[in-house]
């Protein structure tokens, strides 16, 4: 298995383990941290948007959508957030770029505002298409990225590029625009 497939596979299961201990009712919150209100309430708002139901072609669902809640420790200095995602498997070779007119129509028609480079949150750690839009009064960041396959001795890449749909609330932003 590739170190990217680890990482996202280790990424998956701290996923799943802060989704379990958020349901067991664990301590784990961390003190002065801003989850969003009515979080559940907003996290079943991100699992019904469109955009989860816009499949490129030749995309692949990887599991079903992964959701995690804010305010828990991830590690020795990580918190997470109120995140909701979908990943893919795409034929090697896909780029965000080639992906952009699919989901640029898929997310303005569904109400979400397209981010300039400067005005994109710098997460994830690849290159994204970013969008905004307000849900439950609740700043929210829907990124489109695709990770490449990693790197092979010259031949096609032997594994397929990952296609990860993902909304992030921001809580302590009042706007799309940084207010």
């Amino acid at each position: 298995m590739s170190v990217v497939r680890r990482s996202i596979a280790a990424t998956l299961l701290l996923m799943a383990a802060v989704s379990l201990t958020a349901a067991c009712g664990s301590d784990s919150e961390v003190d002065g941290c801003n989850a969003p209100p009515a979080e559940e309430d907003l996290m079943n708002k991100y699992r019904v948007e469109p955009i989860f139901r816009a499949v490129p072609p030749d995309a692949i669902a990887d599991g079903g959508i992964h959701a995690s809640k804010a305010c828990r420790r991830i590690g020795p200095n990580g918190v997470s957030r109120t995140t909701v995602s979908q990943r893919y498997e795409l034929p090697a070779g896909y780029r965000t770029a080639d992906l952009g007119p699919f989901y640029v129509s898929a997310t303005i028609s569904s109400g979400w505002w397209r981010l300039g480079d400067r005005d994109a949150p710098k997460y994830p750690r690849y290159p994204a298409m970013s969008f905004c839009k307000t849900i439950n009064q609740v700043t929210s960041y829907l990124s489109v990225t695709v990770q490449p396959a990693p790197p092979t001795d010259g031949s096609p890449p032997a594994n397929p590029d990952e296609l990860i749909v993902a909304i992030e609330a921001a809580p302590d932003q009042s706007s799309c625009h940084g207010g």
